[in-house]
């Protein structure tokens, strides 16, 4: 996606889940995730250096379980690591 199309989506997302058009605390968590990911996606060296992260978590993953594994185990772990699970 080119720059306008990350900027169109972002302000559709964050008008939907911004706190004062939707209190709920679901949405205020929504509306963090969506601050953080355009902040990474504006940014082209942190981008760059999140996805050279992810390519080697991917590679790693696939390594220690073999081949068939999924690349977004790789991020399903890094996230829940981060911000823990919805399942706890």
């Amino acid at each position: 996606a080119d720059d306008k199309e990350i900027k169109r989506a972002y302000w559709k997302a964050a008008h939907k889940y911004h706190p004062d058009a939707n209190p709920s605390e679901e949405a205020h968590a929504k509306f963090a995730e969506i601050l953080e990911a355009y902040e990474m996606l504006s940014d082209p060296e942190a981008l760059e250096s999140w996805q050279k992260k992810q390519q080697r978590g991917a590679y790693d993953t696939r390594r220690k379980h073999g081949r068939g594994s999924s690349p977004s185990s790789s991020y399903s772990s890094a996230y829940n690591n981060s911000y823990g699970s919805s399942y706890d």
